[in-house]
């Protein structure tokens, strides 16, 4: 309710402003009024409270006003009264976690919070597995009261001390805006609002983790690490309503009452509840614009305390050692109207199956030991937002078309985890010291735990990438720059973006247009209006201006061939004999079979475009003179690809091999053994070149010739017991093959 000292004043100015709109015929718009008494009610706000001002403007325009003066004006709700506390509210704790009534009524398990009594007497009585301790206590209204009871002391191998270290103090970035980075205004990434994972509060079921507000760790560690660089993200550091990652369909109007919503958290300071405060209505705002809404949810967990074999020489017990398990699941909406439909609902667990949950790794590739709390990280990864004040959020247009309101004149509040970005959690400081022999025995334990609630929420969003990434409709797009030669768009390596990725223009009815492959990778960001990845055309044609979507492959292939193939450098006929009698023996000229490459595109290793590492296997079989011979050729080949024109590569590999040779000699003589078999290895290069030809993003028909060359000379072994004849073991064969493939390769 707004006050009647406050209400009247504003009545009359507000209707004062809304004559002065008016407009002198009946034809003009109402929206002009609307806009005018907008900026009234901003000039008042300059002048002093203008929280009535608002209040009165939602009730008269809400209906014809834009969603931007909306989202604004509900930003300044009407000051409520001061209510007169009638009621106490209690906090009841235990260490460890015990059941508890309240006067006879049964609350359930601890922590319980915000507990609303009475004024006077009451009985709690707390109870587990040990003893049953009960408190009488008197409370007056208004009065907030903690009630706490130590069973024992904490678990073995867990310390009480030392406390929680103080918050880490908050990042600073620039502002994202999603109403100003619409696809229209040249946006290049997609917008997703990522809220933290639900479903976090069992985790502080367990005493030692309460004692971590392990809750806490797990969302803010989740939200910061699952953000994907390949969208603008605006983060929420609160959990959207249990159960919403399953729903089918979520309204913007459900969102929006969501967040007007008080959401307490136990023990947050003034700032911390002001910060939150800014952070719904920035959201709120946010999701006038979003394109996709992601909402994880921490489905079930299981923690145990393990004790490891013991070490130590004297024999002394080793302390117990936190082991946590994780699943989750994660819902993705993507925009239609004004809702956000479900498009997937992906689900991971951590540890990952073969991980092991006491391992001590290294600190990762690339980062100090010791770095992480004060790296210079405190500025937030241009991917993410920071909150804004709220006077950010109307009537300024971004630098440049991107990169946020940094015409606010001010960075934006992130916190500490968001600046870290993906950073590894095992070369996170918790590890570092946990690991480090220089620790307090007394403090590492507790980090231990710290590191291993860490460690196990990174897996967790990093296991939700690879899906995240695969999901359709989700991924990165971008403008088509320049459709000359070359073809090319600003999106590169800041953005995500690899060589070897793909992108597709798709037409009215999603039919495909043109397909393009990155061939040379620009920096992106800003600096990719000034310097451009380059792109080869595979297939049709796109004017400058289309939409570029990706179009996700991991880069797999599989290419069945047959094959036709001629036999060289033989050592020609052989001539056997028994008695007066000869016989010829000679190797085919001519074999037949087939085989098949796996293959893997490593571009974006090697840094340049159409670079593969295959591996393949072949049979080919052939009979010559009184012989009958099978080649099994085992290959390994670094491919390169050179672009011809639409549709069309050119293929070049070079490569080792290793041949298993199998011969029957079907001798027909008087003393000499029948159908004898032979074998033998022989290794050498080989080298291919032949045609690519693109049937589809997925498939293309292959072309190829093909040598192999042995360097060494067969060196014939019997297999069956037989006596060789010594002609035949005289032989000088190498057995290359030049040979003729035809295949057709599929590409995941």
């Amino acid at each position: 309710m707004i006050p009647v000292r406050h209400r009247l004043p504003a009545v009359l100015l507000l209707a004062s402003a809304t004559l002065l709109a008016s407009p002198a015929s009946a034809d003009q718009p109402r929206r002009n009024a609307s806009a005018e008494t907008f900026s009234f009610c901003r000039e008042q706000e300059k002048a002093g409270d203008a929280q009535a001002c608002w209040a009165v403007w939602l009730q008269k325009y809400r209906t014809t006003g834009n969603e931007a003066e909306i989202a604004y004006a509900e930003m300044h709700p009407a000051a409520p009264k001061k209510a007169v506390a009638t009621t106490a509210r209690l906090q009841l704790t235990s260490m460890p976690s015990a059941a508890v009534t309240l006067d006879g009524r049964p609350l359930g398990m601890t922590p319980r919070e915000s507990i609303d009594v009475p004024p006077g007497e009451h009985r709690i009585t707390f109870a587990n597995k040990s003893r049953i301790e009960g408190r009488t206590i008197t409370v007056t209204p208004g009065e907030e009261r903690v009630v706490d009871v130590q069973f024992e002391a904490p678990r073995s191998g867990v310390v009480a001390g030392p406390p929680p270290p103080k918050p880490a103090p908050p990042a600073s970035g620039n502002v994202l805006d999603f109403c100003a980075l619409s696809p229209a205004k040249g946006s290049r990434k997609e917008r997703v609002v990522l809220f933290s994972p639900s479903g976090t509060g069992r985790i502080n079921d367990s005493a030692e983790l309460r004692a971590l507000d392990g809750a806490a760790v797990v969302r803010d560690v989740f939200t910061a690490r699952f953000a994907l660089d390949r969208f603008h993200n605006v983060l929420g550091s609160f959990p959207a309503r249990k159960g919403w990652e399953q729903r089918e369909a979520i309204s913007l109007g459900e969102l929006r009452a969501f967040l007007r919503e008080t959401h307490e958290q136990a023990g947050a300071t003034s700032e911390q509840e002001a910060r939150a405060e800014r952070e719904r209505r920035f959201i709120t705002y946010s999701l006038g614009c979003a394109d996709y809404v992601a909402i994880p949810a921490i489905t079930s967990l299981e923690t145990k305390w393990e004790t490891p074999k013991a070490s130590a020489e004297d024999g002394a017990a080793p302390g117990k050692a936190l082991a946590v398990s994780l699943n989750a699941a994660v819902g993705i909406f993507r925009r239609k109207g004004d809702s956000f439909e479900r498009i997937a609902l992906l689900t991971a667990s951590a540890p990952t199956f073969g991980a092991s949950h006491h391992e001590a790794p290294s600190s990762p590739e690339g980062l100090e030991a010791g770095a992480g709390e004060d790296a210079a990280a405190r500025i937030l990864p241009g991917y993410l937002s920071g909150v804004p004040e709220p006077a950010c959020l109307v009537g300024r247009a971004p630098a440049e078309g991107v990169a946020g309101l940094v015409t606010c004149g001010i960075m934006a509040e992130g916190t500490a985890e968001q600046a870290l970005g993906s950073r590894d959690e095992r070369g996170g400081p918790a590890c570092i010291k946990a690991r480090d022999e220089n620790t307090p025995e007394a403090e590492r334990a507790t980090l231990a735990a710290q590191c291993e609630l860490r460690t196990r929420t990174y897996q967790l969003a990093r296991a939700f990438h690879a899906d995240a990434r695969k999901v359709e409709g989700w991924q990165l797009f971008g403008v088509l720059a320049h459709s000359g030669a070359p073809p090319s768009l600003v999106l590169g390596r800041d953005d995500g973006l690899k060589i070897g990725d793909a992108f597709q223009v798709l037409g009215e009815h999603d039919e495909r247009l043109a397909f393009y492959k990155v061939a040379q990778l620009g920096p992106g960001g800003p600096a990719g209006a000034r310097s451009h990845t380059l792109l080869t055309a595979r297939s049709g044609d796109a004017t400058t201006g289309s939409r570029l979507d990706a179009y996700p492959q991991v880069g797999v292939s599989i290419t069945p061939y047959a094959s036709i193939g001629m036999l060289a450098f033989g050592d020609g006929t052989t001539h056997i004999a028994s008695g007066d009698a000869v016989q010829e023996l000679s190797l085919p000229d001519v074999v037949f079979g087939g085989g098949i490459l796996l293959g893997y595109d490593v571009s974006s290793l090697v840094r340049s475009s159409d670079t593969f590492v295959r591996a393949g296997v072949g049979v080919f079989a052939g009979s010559g003179v009184n012989t009958t011979m099978t080649l099994v050729p085992l290959d390994l080949w670094v491919e390169k690809d050179f672009y011809l024109a639409r549709r069309l590569s050119l293929v070049t590999a070079v490569g080792g091999t290793m041949q298993l040779g199998s011969v029957n000699l079907l001798t027909a003589l008087e003393n000499v053994p029948e159908d004898i078999h032979v074998s033998s290895t022989m290794f050498g290069p080989a080298a291919r070149v032949g045609l690519d030809i693109m049937l589809h993003p997925d498939w293309s028909l292959k072309l190829e010739g093909v040598a192999r060359v042995p360097l060494t000379a067969a060196t014939y072994t019997e297999s069956d017991g037989k006596p060789v004849p010594p002609e035949w073991l005289a032989r000088q064969d190498h057995l290359a093959t030049l040979a003729f493939n035809l295949g057709i390769a599929k590409t995941f």
